[in-house]
């Protein structure tokens, strides 16, 4: 079978580390340098390959990853991604007539309202302590509301 580069290291220590853990784990694979210098044959300039058989890339991909812990950090931002994501369906009713709500609208014409009040009875500093107060209002609301039964989560 035709060899594959897997990937490149930048020292061939990492690439030989890589190597013994894909052969700890029963895939043969290959350190490919041919640009080590005497001067520093730790650190090649155009990277130290590290091949596999064609056959093998899928399982020494997964190995690699395994250890890197790149298989985890893919299923949490694909969760982290599903969490930010707008809602598909209420969780009380199951109405696929999901709203956001404005809460910055809300927050702006709150505090313009304030600052007008503040303004015509000449009180900016309690103003500005009840803007604030309704600043940490507007960001614990609750960002979405179902049209269908009313339900805000």
């Amino acid at each position: 079978m035709p060899l594959v580069t897997l990937t490149t290291f930048r020292t061939t220590h990492d690439a030989n580390l890589a190597k013994a853990v894909l052969e700890d784990e029963g895939v043969p694979a290959f350190v490919a340098d041919e640009n080590v210098t005497s001067i520093a044959p730790y650190l090649s300039p155009m990277g130290v390959k590290l091949q596999v058989a064609d056959g093998d890339v899928d399982r020494a991909e997964g190995i690699l990853n395994r250890i890197s812990g790149l298989d985890v950090a893919e299923r949490t931002t694909a969760s982290a991604e599903r969490a930010i994501r707008h809602p598909e369906q209420c969780p009380h009713c199951g109405s696929p007539d999901v709203r956001s709500t404005r809460r910055l609208l809300g927050f702006l014409i709150s505090a313009a309202f304030l600052f007008a009040v503040g303004v015509a009875v000449d009180q900016l500093v309690m103003m500005f302590y009840l803007t604030l107060a309704v600043c940490i209002f507007f960001l614990v609301a609750s960002p979405y509301r179902c049209a269908d039964c009313g339900h805000r989560w």
